[in-house]
């Protein structure tokens, strides 16, 4: 005979895979979060890098400047 209740094997079972999902998102965006501070390190001590990120990434320029686009090719 066998009893389901709270404390049954299956519901043990969706409770740890539950958890280890949510320990690896843990994991996950704690190295996003040393890798985003690393970037502010390094943006932030050298001005040309923050230049470079701020075109690159905001298509920012200088005034007189024309920002072009190039699209790669797609094999």
């Amino acid at each position: 005979m066998i009893f389901i209740d709270r404390s049954s094997v299956l519901i043990q079972y969706e409770l740890d895979s539950n958890l280890k999902a949510l320990e690896d998102g843990i994991n996950f965006y704690k190295k996003e979060l040393k890798n985003t501070e690393n970037q502010i390190e390094a943006l932030s001590s050298d001005p040309n890098k923050l230049e470079r990120f701020a075109r690159e990434t905001f298509w920012m320029h200088k005034p007189g400047e024309q920002v072009i686009l190039v699209e790669p090719l797609k094999d």
